[in-house]
C-alpha cells in the first residue's frame, strides 16, 4: 500500500459532517443576492451613435473635431462601462446597493424603507423596468435582467424582516 493512499471513506467520515453544519448554517442565513443590468436595443444603439460620432470627428482631420472625438470616445468608454458593471445586490443586513459602475456612487436604500415596487413598461422603447418608491416621496428606476426575481427577492427580504422583527419585539402592555 501506497503511504499516501487514502481509504475511500475517509472523506465520508471526515469531512462530510463539517460540510452539513456549513451548509445547514449557510441555508439558515440571508445571503447576498446579485442582480445583473439587463441591456436592451436602447444601450446598444446608444453606444454605436456616439461611438460613429466620435469617428466621424476623427476623420474631418482639424483639431477641434480631435479633441471632440476624443471626449466621445470617452463617452462610448464610460457608457459601456456603466452597462456591464451595473449590479443590483441584496445585502445581508437588508440593504439593497445599486452599483452603476466605477465612476458612479453606489446607492443604498435599506429594504425595511421600500414603500413598493411595480413594474413598468415603456413601450415606445420597449423597454421594461422596476420602480421603486422609497423613504420620504423617493424613487429609484432599475432594469435587472430578470424582473421577476428581484420583485420576488424583495418582498422575500421584508417577509424575512418583519418575522425576524416580531420575534424580537417585546410585548407591549397597554393600559
Amino acid at each position: 500500500m501506497h503511504p499516501f493512499f487514502i481509504h475511500k471513506n475517509f472523506l465520508l467520515i471526515t469531512i462530510m459532517p463539517c460540510f452539513d453544519d456549513k451548509m445547514t448554517k449557510f441555508a439558515s442565513e440571508m445571503t447576498n443576492r446579485t442582480f445583473h443590468y439587463k441591456v436592451s436595443f436602447v444601450d446598444f444603439s446608444a453606444v454605436a451613435v456616439v461611438a460613429v460620432a466620435a469617428l466621424c470627428m476623427f476623420w474631418h482631420r482639424h483639431v477641434a473635431g480631435a479633441a471632440a472625438g476624443f471626449v466621445l470616445m470617452a463617452v462610448a468608454v464610460a457608457m459601456v462601462e456603466r452597462i456591464t458593471h451595473t449590479a443590483y445586490t441584496f445585502t445581508e443586513d437588508g440593504r439593497l446597493v445599486v452599483f452603476r459602475g466605477r465612476f458612479a456612487r453606489k446607492y443604498v436604500v435599506r429594504v425595511a424603507d421600500i414603500l413598493s415596487a411595480t413594474r413598468h413598461r415603456m413601450p415606445l422603447l420597449r423597454v421594461s423596468y422596476v420602480l421603486i418608491r422609497h423613504g420620504a416621496g423617493r424613487e429609484l428606476a432599475v432594469l435587472p435582467a430578470n424582473e421577476e426575481a428581484f420583485l420576488k427577492e424583495i418582498t422575500s427580504r421584508q417577509d424575512e424582516m418583519e418575522r425576524a422583527d416580531s420575534g424580537n419585539r417585546k410585548p407591549s402592555f397597554e393600559q
